[in-house]
């Protein structure tokens, strides 16, 4: 889980558009439907 804590904080430092903070948030959330699953 730390690890996409540290991808969301390197998003935000890097300040990128909502849209792509959004796509992103997404990503790591469907990611971490996966891992739960298997």
């Amino acid at each position: 889980m730390s690890s996409y804590q540290n991808v969301a904080k390197s998003a935000e430092t890097a300040a990128l558009p909502v849209s792509d903070k959004l796509k992103l948030s997404i990503y790591i959330m469907s990611l971490d439907k996966i891992s739960r699953q298997t």
